[in-house]
């Protein structure tokens, strides 16, 4: 048996934030309709797209990362399959990827946005318009 993999910084940090962005989920999933609060709505985008651009980021480096993995190295692959070929895909998944978090994050900001512009009305204590 080898001996155990030692985690590495990057992959630590990307744990790291799908665990903290699995307990947001929860944290707003226990919050009831009546306590719902328009800020964390907003707040909440604008962190999603910060997220999304990260990861639009990271496909990016690791596209150019994976395409020029195999210089110098002599690769193999576990089905047999030629090395070089499942590289080719794998970049164009990377791509395929990019592509669509580069859609998400435009959604994610076209969100943002039209959620920035809606509020609850306030009465005034007299049961009035403000």
């Amino acid at each position: 048996m080898g001996e155990p993999r030692q985690v590495r910084p990057a992959v630590a940090g990307a744990e790291t934030a799908a665990r903290w962005w699995r307990t947001a989920v929860a944290a707003q999933r226990a919050v009831r309709a009546e306590a719902l609060e328009h800020a964390d709505f907003y707040d909440l985008a604008a962190e999603m797209v910060t997220t999304l651009r990260a990861l639009e980021d990271l496909t990016e480096l690791l596209a150019r990362q994976v395409g020029g993995y195999r210089a110098g190295r002599a690769l193999r692959d576990d089905t047999g399959c030629d090395p070089r070929a499942r590289l080719v895909r794998a970049t164009g998944a990377l791509s395929a990827l990019r592509i669509a978090l580069a859609t998400a994050v435009a959604e994610g900001e076209r969100f943002w946005s039209a959620i920035g512009h809606i509020g609850l009305e306030i009465n005034d204590p007299e049961g009035g318009q403000p």
